[in-house]
C-alpha cells in the first residue's frame, strides 16, 4: 500500500490485497482496496506471522548464541556483529484489523533515466502545482513531511484515527514487533533539523498498548538508527542492521551497520 510515484516524491494512496494460504496465492490478480488516508513512501506491508516469524527469530537467537557478545555498561544491552551490512510507515495486522503507523510524504527525487528510480540525494524542484500541495524547503524543493498519524481500518471498511505517535516517525517498515498485545517500534527518522535541514534519526523505543490505545516511550537504543529490523524471541527484543547516527551529539545519518543488539523486554 501507499508509497511514491516513479519520481520518488508524489505520494500514492493505492491499497491492494491478494489472498494467500500456506505460502501460495489463492487469486490470479490483486484486488483494489479502500485507499489509505495519507500517501507517501516507506510504507511497506511488513507483516510476519506464524512459522515465518518463528524462523526469523530462531535465526536471530542462534546468531546471538554463536557470535561473541560485547557488553555495553552504559545502555545495558548486548550486541554482536553480523557478517554483512543491512539486508518507511509500518503496516500491521492485529486481530484482523489493519493499522497504518507513521511514514512520510516526499523524498529525494529519482536519478533521471535510472531504470530502478535510484535516489539522487536531491529534492524535487517546486512548481506552482507543488506549491499549492505542499511546503517549500530552503533549497527550493518541496519539504518532506514526516507523520505521527495512526489509522485503523475498522469492520465497516472505514479508516479510523487512533492516538498519534509521541513524535513523527518514518523508516520503520521493519522496525516493529508484537509483544503481549502491544506494538513495539524501534528507531526511525523524524522531522528534519529546522536550520541545517539534515535528516534526524530516532533513538527511542516506543510502545503502543492495543488495550488502552496509549503510546509510551519505554527505552532508548544504544544509538539512533533508521530502517532497522526488529524481532522478539524468548523475552529478548532484537534489532539488527540499518543506518546509525554520527554520534551522541549529532542525529544525522552516517554509517550503514551489520550489528545486532538485544535487551530483555518484559511488559
Amino acid at each position: 500500500m501507499g508509497g511514491s510515484g516513479e519520481n520518488r516524491h508524489t505520494p500514492a494512496l493505492e491499497h491492494w490485497s491478494l489472498a494467500v494460504k500456506n505460502g501460495k496465492a489463492l487469486e490470479k490478480e490483486w484486488r483494489s482496496e479502500i485507499p489509505i488516508p495519507r500517501g507517501g513512501p516507506h510504507r511497506k506491508p511488513s507483516i510476519l506471522s506464524g512459522i515465518w516469524e518463528l524462523v526469523l527469530l530462531m535465526v536471530l537467537e542462534l546468531l546471538s548464541l554463536k557470535m561473541k557478545i560485547n557488553h555495553s555498561t552504559s545502555v545495558g544491552l548486548e550486541g554482536s556483529l553480523l557478517s554483512c551490512p543491512e539486508c518507511w510507515l509500518a503496516c500491521i495486522v492485529v486481530d484482523d484489523q489493519l493499522l497504518v503507523i507513521g511514514g512520510q510524504e516526499g523524498d529525494f527525487m529519482a536519478k533521471p533515466g535510472s531504470p530502478i528510480f535510484k535516489c539522487s540525494r536531491r529534492n524535487e524542484p517546486s512548481n506552482k502545482v507543488e506549491f499549492r500541495l505542499g511546503k517549500l524547503s530552503a533549497d527550493g524543493g518541496r519539504k518532506e513531511v514526516v507523520f505521527s498519524d495512526v489509522y485503523m481500518l475498522d469492520d465497516e471498511m472505514k479508516w479510523k484515527n487512533l492516538p498519534p505517535m509521541p513524535k513523527p516517525d518514518s523508516h520503520i517498515e521493519f522496525a516493529w514487533v508484537m509483544v503481549n498485545h502491544s506494538i513495539i517500534i524501534v528507531g526511525g527518522t523524524t522531522e528534519k533539523h529546522p536550520i541545517t535541514k539534515k535528516m534526524v534519526l530516532v533513538g527511542e523505543v516506543f510502545q503502543f498498548n492495543l488495550d488502552s490505545l496509549k503510546w509510551s516511550v519505554i527505552g532508548k537504543l544504544p544509538y539512533r538508527v533508521k530502517t532497522t529490523l526488529a524481532g522478539f524471541w524468548n523475552g529478548w527484543l532484537y534489532f539488527t542492521s540499518g543506518q546509525r547516527d554520527k554520534g551522541p551529539d549529532d542525529p544525522a545519518p552516517k554509517k550503514v551497520l551489520g550489528e545486532m543488539w538485544r535487551t530483555k523486554l518484559s511488559l
